[in-house]
């Protein structure tokens, strides 16, 4: 097939891009490198298009002839977002609703919408349940919120088939373990390998889910072959 991966130079996308020309299959990658690297996608079989989801010029061109688009591009820290919450809508939302809008458009077949555990906000049990309803407490999770629902209409629609994936805790190579938003894993194990104290945040109870990365690798494929 041939898939699009839009932020396919970030942590997780490299690892999907990766994936997939491994497969054999056709790679498209979309990314403005604003956090993303193109030495993450060195040596792989796969095209990078440098550019905004925001700039539906060379969006649209992207879109021809593809039959699976996997969104990953976005404003990726809450932290962020808080300081900025007009720049994450406009990117998630706005420009999330175009990159939707442009695959309905080019005939894409599937498309897989890389939500995130930050829709449900600050957990009232000690479990989450895919049934929780979303109380985002963050620019960022109410954009996310908004992805999955632009989704859920364009399927509803029959404009093409989406998938939101809501991802915990990631972890794995190439994550930056100095990012704002790098889990406990990579900076743990950072912080060991050079010989430095290990930094724990309050009162070390706390109770997290961590996912490989390559297990969310293998959510996405399945997502789009399913």
């Amino acid at each position: 097939m041939r898939a699009l991966v839009t932020g396919g130079c970030g942590f997780i996308g490299s690892h999907l891009v990766q994936n997939l020309a491994g497969q054999g299959h056709e790679v498209l990658v979309f990314d403005d490198l604003s956090s993303g690297r193109r030495e993450n996608i060195t040596g792989m079989t796969a095209r990078l298009i440098h550019a905004s989801i925001e700039d539906r010029h060379p969006l649209r061109e992207a879109m021809q002839g593809v039959d699976v688009v996997f969104h990953l591009a976005a404003m990726v820290s809450v932290p962020m977002s808080l300081e900025r919450p007009s720049s994450c809508l406009r990117t998630n939302v706005v420009a999330t609703s175009g990159v939707f809008e442009e695959a309905a458009d080019a005939g894409v077949r599937t498309l897989v919408f890389a939500s995130s555990a930050a829709v449900y906000g600050e957990p009232t049990t000690p479990i989450q349940d895919e049934g929780d309803l979303p109380h985002p407490t963050s620019p960022y999770g109410v954009s996310k919120v908004a992805g999955e629902q632009l989704g859920a209409i364009a399927t509803e629609l029959g404009q093409l088939r989406a998938v939101s994936l809501r991802f915990f805790n990631g972890y794995g190579p190439r994550q930056d373990p100095d990012s704002s938003y790098a889990s406990a894993v990579s900076a743990f194990v950072s912080r060991a390998l050079l010989g430095r104290p290990i930094e724990i945040h309050g009162d070390g109870l706390q109770v997290r889910d961590f996912v490989f990365v390559q297990d969310m690798v293998g959510s996405m494929l399945h997502a789009a072959a399913t």
